[in-house]
């Protein structure tokens, strides 16, 4: 693509974009994470073997007591909260990718 068209292909979404909103976008709400399925870089986890779990009444959802990070089973995944960042993992030793806080299960 030659560079005349990308610089046209931009000018003409700058114009779309700031143009006048119609009332069906005005109540639309697009959220785009590019983060989704980043591999995690904080703390390394460490286990022997699978950790004990403790039910958080009144739900299907397990924590890890006793253990300095925030780790849950919900289903057949784990899940780990570290610096307000939300990864998930099939195992308990990972790997864990980052999925957000829309991805993780309401209970």
């Amino acid at each position: 693509m030659s560079r005349l068209s990308v610089w046209i292909a931009c000018l003409g979404m700058a114009f779309a974009l700031t143009g006048p909103a119609s009332q069906a976008s005005a109540r639309t709400d697009i959220s785009i994470d590019l983060r989704v399925g980043d591999p995690y870089r904080g703390p390394q986890l460490m286990f022997r073997h699978e950790p004990d779990v403790v039910v958080v009444p009144g739900s299907r959802v397990y924590y890890v007591r006793d253990y300095d990070y925030d780790l849950y089973r919900y289903g057949s995944y784990w899940y780990y909260n570290y610096d307000g960042e939300w990864y998930r993992a099939r195992r308990y030793n990972g790997p864990f990718v980052y999925v957000g806080y829309r991805s993780v299960p309401g209970p």
